[in-house]
This record gives C-alpha cells, structure tokens and sequence, in this order.
C-alpha cells in the first residue's frame, strides 16, 4: 500500500483540490482510502466571536462616552460620527 501526503488549500470554507491530487487519485485502485486532517491556524471560532462581541461593547460603550462628553455637536453630527465608527468596525471583520 503507498501512502502519499498533499497539503491543500481551503478557500471560502471549500477544499481546493488540485490537479496533481485528482491524478494521483485517477491512478490508484478501487480500494483507496483518503484521510483528512484538519490544522486551523485560528482560535476556535465561538471564542473568536465572544471577544469580538466583547470589543465591540467596550467600543461602543467608549463611543457613547465620548457622544455624551461631546455637545458641542449635534444630535445628527453624532449619529454621523457614530455610524462611521460602526461602519468602519463592520468592514473590518
């Protein structure tokens, strides 16, 4: 039995197999097993969310301190001001 090891490409949560892989496959037998194994660079997912949730209180709540210290603006200057804070949050996650 041989044993060959690739390393693939995930894109988009989508296994990429390339085409060296899909003709080594072509060459083997009926009785061929593949394993995966999964490495992911990443925290785990649930608690990558909590701190980002948990970052995105702390700015607001920072956001709505600076909103009340600041009345020199207006209730819409605010608004404006506060969506692009939020705005520019959202895009970067």
């Amino acid at each position: 039995m041989n044993n060959r090891t690739f390393e693939v490409e995930v894109k988009d949560g989508i296994l990429v197999i390339p085409p060296e892989i899909q003709d080594y496959l072509r060459q083997c037998q009926e009785n061929t097993k593949a394993s995966i194994t999964i490495i992911s660079s990443s925290d785990n997912s649930d608690d990558v969310k909590e701190k980002q949730r948990q970052q995105a209180k702390a700015i607001l709540q920072r956001s709505k301190e600076r909103a009340k210290s600041n009345v020199s603006k207006s209730v819409d200057e605010l608004w404006s001001d506060f969506n692009q804070v939020k705005n520019q949050i959202a895009s970067e996650l």
